[in-house]
């Protein structure tokens, strides 16, 4: 079968898991209704802090309660979850040992292995293979007339606190229901073409780029950035956005404004989906024959 169903979740994340975990629950009739077989989801959809200065405080770790949230999330939905990061501790050792914290200086220390890594399930809540960003965010806003936050600081650093990537991830699930080879990339790295060529040279017909993009870099180059990786690389494109006031910890009016616009863009780089700015559940037939159609007239790779 050629076409498959995939859902995409466009949601504004706060700082506590067990908030963000049941705004997703709260699509579950809508997602079966659907008939979707695979649901993605944004970058930091698990726990987002507004301080750009630090990771989110609450951690996903393997073995861990916060892990099997992310399985029994999967096993709800009754959907392959794809796409979707969260901070990740990668060590043994208690859940906030050892994290980054600032001293008075603003100095990080930096914990042992923090990773943004993207957590994929089956619809039975078997682990499948992980990705950890490899181009980590580094932009400074200050001074931009378009900054739109509350935190006061619109420097990114994630270097400072996370570790990089070190390989990328080609999903073969051919043999699955879904009958498709997903490449996986998460927001800094859709700057990055060459990355993404790879992964279309590793067999990859559809993209997942899970992001969570200011609202200024959104407007200039969101749109042009996702149909260019579709058309240069002749994919699908999936990206799962956060949208509006993300971070917030309900007490505090810290918060950071996001872009949303999740899209959906097929290999003819044309706009399937535009989420636009709220929240929601956008779900869409794929045809993957377009992409070996678009492959077989124009050669470019």
């Amino acid at each position: 079968m050629s076409t498959i169903k995939i859902g995409m979740l466009q949601i504004s994340s706060q700082i506590y898991p067990e908030e963000n975990i049941k705004k997703i629950l709260s699509y579950s009739d809508e997602i079966k209704k659907s008939g979707a077989q695979a649901l993605f989801l944004p970058e930091y959809f698990y726990s987002y802090s507004s301080n750009s200065k630090c990771p989110p405080p609450y951690l996903v770790q393997k073995n861990d309660p916060s892990y099997y949230q992310l399985q029994e999330l999967a096993k709800s939905l009754n959907v392959y979850l794809l796409g979707g990061s969260a901070a990740t501790r990668d060590n043994d050792g208690g859940m906030f040992d050892n994290l980054p914290f600032l001293d008075e200086e603003d100095n990080l220390s930096i914990g042992p292995s923090l990773y943004n890594r993207i957590h994929n399930f089956t619809p039975q809540g078997e682990a499948l293979p992980t990705y950890d960003k490899m181009h980590l965010f580094v932009c400074d806003l200050n001074g931009d007339d378009h900054q739109t936050t509350n935190d006061q600081n619109g420097q990114y650093d994630e270097s400072k606190y996370f570790r990089a990537g070190k390989r990328p991830l080609v999903l073969n699930l051919k043999t699955s229901p879904l009958n498709v080879c997903i490449g996986f990339g998460i927001c800094f790295d859709l700057r990055f073409p060459e990355y993404f060529r790879e992964l279309a040279r590793q067999g990859a017909e559809l993209l997942s780029i899970s992001s969570a993009f200011t609202v200024p870099t959104g407007k200039a180059h969101w749109h042009t950035l996702l149909r260019a990786r579709a058309i240069e690389n002749q994919c699908y494109v999936v990206a799962a956005a956060q949208c509006g006031r993300c971070g917030s910890s309900g007490s505090s009016d810290n918060y950071r404004y996001t872009y949303g616009h999740s899209l959906l863009v097929d290999p003819w780089g044309e706009v399937i989906i535009d989420a636009g700015d709220d929240e929601g559940l956008h779900v869409a037939e794929v045809d993957l024959s377009l992409v070996h159609a678009v492959r077989k007239k124009m050669k470019v790779f």
